[in-house]
């Protein structure tokens, strides 16, 4: 079990690898179409890592990864990015950041004055 706020950009990837229950997810996985969005306040009650995996077909899927516990993890397939909740700039670690930090606060700002 990883938890979300001391794993690796790699770790998660392995784990995920390991966790994700469809076929299709992993082989995008592998191959390395994935972006981790970084931390966001709110998904579905629970703060969240987003990871957007984009299949071999251009499909982006958004998981959402909640640490319930220290050693559980919820994961959720979300239908959009609230940017307006990312707070991954907040957190020092780069799986909490994720990929491209500086966009994600530039989004979450246009969002909000949105």
């Amino acid at each position: 079990m990883i938890r979300l706020d001391r794993c690796t950009r790699d770790s998660l990837i392995d784990w995920l690898l390991v966790e994700v229950p469809r076929r299709h997810l992993r082989r995008a996985i592998e191959e390395e179409r994935v972006e981790v969005l970084g931390l966001f306040r709110q998904v579905r009650g629970f703060p969240a890592v987003l990871v957007r995996v984009t299949t071999k077909h251009g499909t982006d899927v958004i998981l959402a990864l909640a640490q319930v516990r220290p050693h559980k993890i919820n994961m959720m397939i979300v239908e959009d990015v609230q940017w307006e909740n990312y707070i991954g700039m907040e957190h020092g670690t780069p799986v909490l950041a994720g990929d491209f930090p500086d966009q994600y606060v530039a989004m979450r700002e246009e969002h909000q004055r949105c």
